[in-house]
């Protein structure tokens, strides 16, 4: 056994030849990587605060949670494809390679994340606790039936 089929043993990612633009490339891309997966994450667990706080106000307040089971389906399947596609199809930039990089033992959610995460669903909350409260149902049927 030599070093070098150890290190391979070991590593994560082999970059197969010894161009110094190969390595760049490869941590911009991992960089863009992070990056991309942190404002997925940002994204998604957002809209899912507000989705299950305003479920779980509306059910205590209302007879009935304003979105039921498969209204929060279809709200989770259409955040995360189009949140994915958004998200994921960034391509790196050369900006990337001038921070230094993240300590290995950072997590992943940062407090400034997890502070936008708070203000943003809050701000979300506001808006649709008016229109729920303020305006009312705007059907004027029985059950799932809209008459009007």
């Amino acid at each position: 056994i030599q070093g070098t089929d150890v290190a391979k043993n070991a590593s994560d990612v082999i970059i197969m030849d010894d161009n110094f633009v190969s390595i760049v490339a490869a941590v911009k891309w991992g960089r863009c990587v992070y990056d991309n997966i942190c404002k997925f994450l940002q994204f998604q667990l957002t809209v899912n605060i507000t989705a299950c706080s305003l479920a779980c106000v509306g059910a205590a307040i209302l007879t009935e949670s304003p979105l039921n089971a498969i209204q929060m389906l279809w709200v989770n399947l259409i955040m995360d494809s189009f949140a994915s596609l958004a998200l994921a199809t960034e391509d790196p930039n050369d900006a990337l390679l001038n921070r230094k990089p993240y300590p290995r033992d950072q997590a992943v959610l940062s407090q400034v994340m997890v502070r936008n995460m708070v203000l943003h669903s809050g701000w979300q909350l506001i808006v649709l606790s008016t229109l729920i409260f303020g305006i009312g149902d705007v059907c004027e049927g029985h059950g799932d039936v809209c008459t009007g």
